[in-house]
């Protein structure tokens, strides 16, 4: 059975992003009608396909050979994948309640049939497993969206109480001219903790009180804290953007098993058959 979370980080981080691209290239040169040697361009290529890989070959009239052999991916749509699975382990139950009718009202005890129901078991059960392990998936993506939904909520929650302590400072705080506050603001910005003799020396240059100089200073580093907590907030509203962005990517094209390349000599011709042939260029996956 495969074990998709095991698989989830690589998916996550775009791991085979070059692997896929390569491949890409390759499948274009594969199923391209006019597709030439890649080391002599009037020398044909020669191609072959079977459900685990891809072959390419060629030698040019001077004895040179160029060759490739292309292992396919296993590769997923997360959710068809499920709605496969999910379509066969039902079936197969239809089938197990069928077959166990049968053998429970035969009047003769037969071994076969008892290893068919055994089999049938086993069956519903990797089935059930495959399901379970994809659903790891959908709820990993789940959890990850609450811590971010989690740390939002405590960010807004600090936001709400820094604006009620920052409008309440504001009531009680005089009217001063654009230049103290200015001068305050700049205080406020690079003296976190001033001395009480440092905040009767600011009262006396801007004509205030020193209780009223220590609740602008406050004031002011509130609305510091304000804005850092907005730029921790949309840091969250960014990560979720992008965990929303990475799981849709990867529900349709879940990489199992990237491609692997193999290059060199000693080609062996496969039969390709028509039908095996895509319409269009896409990711092929190696039947599993």
């Amino acid at each position: 059975m495969t074990l998709y979370l095991k698989h989830l980080e690589d998916n996550l981080n775009n791991k085979f992003a070059k692997e896929l691209d390569e491949y890409q290239k390759y499948l274009k040169m594969f199923y391209s009608d006019t597709s030439r040697c890649p080391i002599d361009a009037k020398t044909p290529l020669e191609k072959s396909e079977n459900n685990k890989e891809y072959n390419m070959f060629c030698k040019t009239k001077s004895g040179k050979e160029w060759s490739i052999k292309i292992k396919k991916p296993i590769i997923y749509n997360l959710n068809l994948r499920y709605s496969e699975i999910n379509n066969l382990f039902k079936n197969q139950g239809l089938l197990f309640k069928e077959q166990l009718r049968k053998n429970m009202e035969s009047p003769v005890y037969n071994a076969e049939k008892d290893k068919d129901i055994e089999k049938m078991l086993k069956e519903l059960k990797t089935y059930e497993e495959e399901m379970e392990s994809i659903k790891s998936i959908f709820n990993r993506q789940q959890e990850l969206e609450k811590e971010i939904i989690n740390a939002r909520q405590e960010i807004l929650k600090n936001m709400l109480e820094i604006k009620i302590k920052k409008d309440n400072l504001f009531k009680i705080c005089p009217k001063m001219d654009s230049d103290s506050r200015k001068k305050l603001i700049e205080i406020a910005k690079n003296e976190k903790n001033p001395t009480q003799q440092r905040i009767s020396q600011i009262a006396k240059e801007i004509n205030l009180k020193n209780d009223e100089v220590t609740n602008w200073l406050k004031y002011f580093g509130l609305i510091f804290e304000y804005t850092e907590e907005n730029g921790k907030l949309n840091v969250e509203n960014e990560k979720m953007i992008k965990l929303k962005s990475s799981f849709e990517n990867l529900y349709l094209h879940f990489v199992i098993e990237p491609p692997v390349f193999e290059m060199g000599k000693g080609y062996k011709t496969l039969e390709i058959s028509e039908e095996e042939k895509p319409e269009k260029i896409r990711i092929r996956m190696r039947k599993t």
